[in-house]
């Protein structure tokens, strides 16, 4: 599930990032401003022309015999179309080999996610694989994770500091929290991200969850829902399940990904059936905003 919105997130930027910013530049700058220079030229030429008979070289001839344009100055004209018209055909070059980038790409993306979508919407089957770093008991240590750093004071005498005692992963969770009660998301999701590193089991999750609610906070939907999604798979069926399921689906509808949301609240439905209270409400309220049957 992660890699399914992960694919779809990422969708949103790659087909204009190239195809609006390069093509316009190229196409719209400098082709124009070439191709106004050839007709400038050509208006020229054509200008001797008349003079001359109709020709470039009866324009030249006429003056050897009298006044009119210079007999250079034909072949100078020419030169310079050809050289601007070759110009503008490598412009064109650069611009058609842009346009094929962006649909092979556009073709690779939605292949990834008409794949992984159909996953997701078939519902996977077994448990969630234990995200890394994962404690082997709730609320244990890894037997591999380093001993903690001894606490107090770095030395004593002139000149020593005393070091603060790092803040524990409740302090953190706790700030966090408080963070996110007074709207400073930026604050909420940098003690969440620290708690993050520092915490095992439901902890962790805690962490995971309200990191994810800073992002919504600041409107990052995109890298919110890939935190919520990561809190979801954390606990499946633990307390931050449901709400993550819910951000998840929220952060989705901000990116106009109406199809990946339902699912995600179809979902929701499916593995958490007897929902009361605000969650209900919020689901209700989601799958009438995103237009779910």
């Amino acid at each position: 599930m992660k890699l399914f919105f992960a694919a779809v997130l990422s969708g949103a930027a790659l087909a204009t990032s190239i195809s609006s910013q390069a093509f316009a530049q190229v196409e719209s700058r400098e082709g124009i401003y070439l191709q106004n220079q050839i007709l400038e030229l050509k208006h020229q030429l054509q200008a001797l022309q008349s003079q001359g008979g109709g020709s470039a070289l009866g324009a030249a001839s006429q003056e050897k015999g009298g006044g009119g344009a210079s007999p250079d100055l034909v072949p100078e004209l020419l030169d310079r179309i050809s050289v601007l018209e070759d110009q503008v055909r490598v412009l064109r070059g650069q611009v058609e080999e842009l346009s094929h980038t962006v649909d092979r790409q556009g073709q690779e993306l939605g292949k990834r996610i008409d794949d992984l979508k159909f996953q997701v919407e078939g519902g996977a089957s077994g448990g969630a694989a234990a995200p890394a770093g994962a404690a082997t008991k709730e609320g244990g240590v890894s037997p591999t994770s380093p001993p903690p750093t001894p606490l107090g004071v770095v030395g004593s005498g002139p000149g020593k500091t005393e070091k603060p005692a790092p803040k524990t992963p409740e302090q953190l969770l706790a700030e966090s929290q408080a963070a996110l009660d007074r709207h400073d998301y930026a604050t909420a999701e940098k003690s969440a991200r620290a708690a993050l590193t520092r915490s095992r089991g439901e902890a962790a999750t805690k962490a995971q969850y309200l990191m994810a609610e800073a992002l919504a906070g600041q409107k990052n939907y995109q890298q919110a829902a890939l935190a919520f999604d990561d809190a979801y798979n954390r606990a499946r069926t633990g307390p931050f399940a449901p709400p993550s399921l819910l951000g998840l689906a929220d952060s989705l509808l901000n990116i106009n990904a109406k199809p990946a949301a339902c699912a995600t609240l179809n979902k929701l439905r499916a593995e958490f059936p007897n929902l009361k209270g605000e969650l209900r409400q919020r689901m209700a309220a989601l799958r009438e905003r995103a237009g779910c049957h």
